[in-house]
């Protein structure tokens, strides 16, 4: 990750105490000052294969009193694959922690399912039937950048009209795992194609994950502004 943070004034910097990975993000509505978001980030050990609902309610429940010792603005769970895993999320924020600010963001494997392969309007329904009281946003990250207009416009269809709830992405850098990142021609885009690829996107809430640097978050801003 790019250090230079301080050519992105506006950004929002994720990852200081839960996860070890930073993403920068952005809102296209006010500026954002930074630290001021707190992630807690899915762990394959949560999913349904190792772990009940029960036991992954108590841990979750753990992680966000602990997060809130740090008296954030905003409880960001990111990085999400398991339907189940969002259905626990949104019961425990809404029946113990109403009055705490936060967002869910996904990890999909397509524009119509999580990656453990369960269906994507399943979850927009369920968050209109529970109507959290505190949810800001719901979206998706880490997943190549020409996913997430799908995935949006899929989310947005599925809250509807009358819903307060942003969307958001923040996709990796397209970059991809063979024994080691590497730009794949064709496959990955340039900062200057993926911050079009982001705008694009529609979402309400943008920036970058893995392997993005302030250079694509420089890039995004000038198009927002």
């Amino acid at each position: 990750m790019d250090q230079n943070i301080e050519e992105t004034t506006e950004c929002l910097v994720v990852g200081r105490t839960v996860q070890r990975s930073s993403s920068f993000l952005h809102s296209r509505f006010r500026r954002i000052s930074r630290d001021v978001v707190l992630p807690i980030a899915s762990d394959p050990v949560l999913t349904k294969s190792f772990r009940p609902p029960a036991q992954i309610e108590r841990i979750h429940t753990e992680r966000v009193r602990c997060v809130l010792l740090e008296s954030p603005d905003l409880v960001a769970f990111e990085t999400i694959p398991d339907s189940d895993e969002v259905r626990t999320i949104l019961r425990l924020m809404e029946a113990n922690f109403s009055d705490t600010p936060f967002w869910v963001s996904l990890q999909c494997q397509s524009e119509s399912k999580l990656a453990d392969g369960s269906n994507l309007d399943t979850i927009s329904a369920y968050i209109k039937e529970l109507a959290p009281t505190s949810m800001v946003a719901l979206g998706v990250n880490c997943v190549h950048p020409e996913l997430v207009r799908p995935v949006i416009e899929r989310i947005r269809s599925g809250l509807g009209s009358n819903t307060q709830i942003l969307t958001m992405c923040y996709p990796n850098s397209g970059e991809v795992w063979e024994e080691g990142w590497k730009h794949v021609e064709g496959k990955t885009p340039s900062p200057e194609e993926w911050s079009n690829i982001v705008v694009r996107s529609g979402a309400d809430i943008v920036g970058g994950c893995c392997r993005t640097t302030t250079s694509h978050i420089r890039l995004l801003r000038e198009l927002l502004y």
